[in-house]
């Protein structure tokens, strides 16, 4: 394992460059598991505190989801390098489909459901990979993550809930579908999605400013909610 140094990554032609994120750089390499080599995603830290943050927030958030969820794993971690190791690979997300949808749901649900939210889910925040033939999403880089209820200091508020990472999502589909009104109006379109989720007949206050409920039917129920307000947001005409 080569020295946490992102630059030293960079020097090594064994190691990809993938991207770089406020608190972290992120490149692709091989690691030993299961006594073979595989490719994995080596998220390098630049601080030990937002290191152990990620850490444990997919410790808790993994074991809450179905097996057949595509979420990003945490594979191997590096705690002297602070190094965290992820499969799959993925690439940013290009497209948006029913299926793309419901997997990032799924996801953003289970980390809702251990009480945190993710406060930045951007478009370069919303990725792809290809498992069976078929094109799958997921969600990363937890870095902003915050308890629900706490202030985001990405986003300078004072409580960050739920809905507001339903409603920035929405906004996130839209500009990746290139859909009208959505090009660089994050806030604008963000505070109409906050709106709108407001009416969903399936949610009360609760569900959408506190953790909600971990029981099978009420995160199914919940979910299926959130997927057919989003298709019927993005996929009405089709």
């Amino acid at each position: 394992m080569p020295s946490t140094s992102a630059h030293k990554f960079l020097a090594d032609e064994d190691y990809e460059y993938l991207g770089r994120g406020a608190t972290s750089t992120v490149f692709k390499g091989k690691i030993e598991i299961d006594e073979k080599e595989e490719d994995v995603a080596m998220k390098v830290f630049r601080e030990k505190e937002d290191y152990d943050k990620e850490k444990s927030i997919m410790d808790k958030v993994v074991p809450l989801l179905e097996d057949d969820t595509p979420v990003l794993k945490l594979i191997k971690r590096y705690d002297e390098e602070l190094i965290l190791c992820y499969q799959p690979v993925c690439t940013r997300l290009n497209v948006v489909t029913k299926p793309i949808v419901s997997d990032i749901v799924t996801q953003v649900d289970a980390l809702h459901c251990k009480g945190y939210c993710h406060c930045d889910l951007r478009p370069p925040n919303l990725c792809s990979f290809v498992k069976d033939g078929y094109q799958r999403g997921v969600v990363i880089d937890f870095g902003f993550s915050v308890k629900i209820g706490e202030g985001s200091r990405l986003h300078h508020m004072r409580e960050w809930s739920p809905i507001h990472d339903w409603a920035k999502l929405g906004w996130a589909f839209g500009y990746i579908l290139g859909k009208e009104g959505f090009h660089n109006n994050m806030d604008d379109t963000s505070y109409t999605m906050f709106a709108l989720l407001l009416r969903l007949d399936a949610f009360d206050h609760n569900t959408l400013f506190a953790a909600p409920s971990q029981g099978e039917e009420d995160r199914k129920m919940r979910i299926e909610a959130l997927i057919g307000f989003y298709e019927q947001m993005f996929f009405n005409d089709e």
